[in-house]
């Protein structure tokens, strides 16, 4: 007897093949040919509060192929297609019909906002390009430390400082006591910025300039400084003292009325 030669499995034989009938595979679908024209791992830096743009250029797109927008951290869908998926308002994708260009936004960015970012196509296997987002906050500081004492009549200049700024600010406004003092017609100042920062000049200083200044930039976290005004005969030790005695007086006035409001409470169950 001839000996047996098994048939390989083969998922596009019909039943009829056992009597000879063959059919043909089912054709491959088209190799693809979209290709990334963006830099892979590319890094991006914005301001905190600043717009990130996120870009992603594909060239030969076929019609049953999608670009879609990704956070690696959490694995959060972002965009498919032309829907936005995320329910951050923050989060929106731009792209034109026929465009080549699949360009992610994050408006008003927050540190947490960075991350590695990822635009992928549904090819098979799945091909994309990674996006690294760092969200810098820039911070102000106002140099010479946080309390100085100065004489009355004397010139004062506080200067405020950027650190980690990646772009000049677009304002900084200086307050006294919560007030914007950047235009104010009836005080001795001046108010002078440049790329790194801002001077607040003031002039013949008396008590009443004395009190809280903060540094406001457009792009950075603000910052304060406690100015003390020295009038004639006084110093800052004086002043320390005196500021001490005055806490010392309020805690003992406090211990006083806690002290008869309980003693007032007790009393009516003492006499029963």
């Amino acid at each position: 007897e001839e000996p047996i030669t098994p048939v390989p499995f083969r998922p596009w034989l019909r039943g009829e093949a056992l009597l000879g009938e063959w059919e043909e595979p089912p054709a491959a679908p088209p190799f693809t040919q979209a290709v990334f024209l963006t830099a892979n791992r590319s890094v991006i830096r914005v301001q905190a509060g600043d717009t990130a743009s996120l870009s992603c250029i594909v060239r030969g797109l076929r019609e049953d192929e999608t670009v879609s927008w990704l956070r690696q951290m959490g694995h959060h869908i972002l965009t498919v297609g032309s829907v936005t998926l995320s329910s951050d308002q923050r989060v929106h994708l731009i792209h034109h019909k026929d465009s080549q260009v699949w360009m992610l936004q994050v408006r008003r960015t927050h540190q947490r906002d960075s991350g590695i970012y990822k635009c992928m196509v549904n090819t098979d296997p799945p091909m994309g390009i990674l996006h690294h987002l760092h969200v810098i906050e820039a911070i102000a500081e106002i140099t010479g430390g946080y309390e100085r004492f100065v004489q009355q009549g004397s010139s004062v200049t506080l200067a405020c400082i950027l650190h980690h700024a990646l772009a000049p600010p677009t304002f900084v406004f200086w307050y006294h006591h919560d007030v914007m003092i950047n235009y104010e017609v009836n005080r001795q100042l001046k108010v002078v910025w440049g790329p790194e920062g801002s001077e607040l000049h003031l002039m013949n200083v008396g008590p009443s300039d004395s009190g809280n200044y903060t540094c406001a930039p457009s792009n950075a976290r603000p910052s304060s400084a406690l100015l003390h005004v020295i009038v004639d005969g006084e110093t800052p030790a004086a002043m320390q003292t005196a500021k001490a005695s005055s806490n010392c007086q309020n805690f003992d006035q406090l211990f006083l009325i806690s002290f008869l409001s309980l003693m007032l409470h007790l009393i009516p169950s003492i006499c029963m």
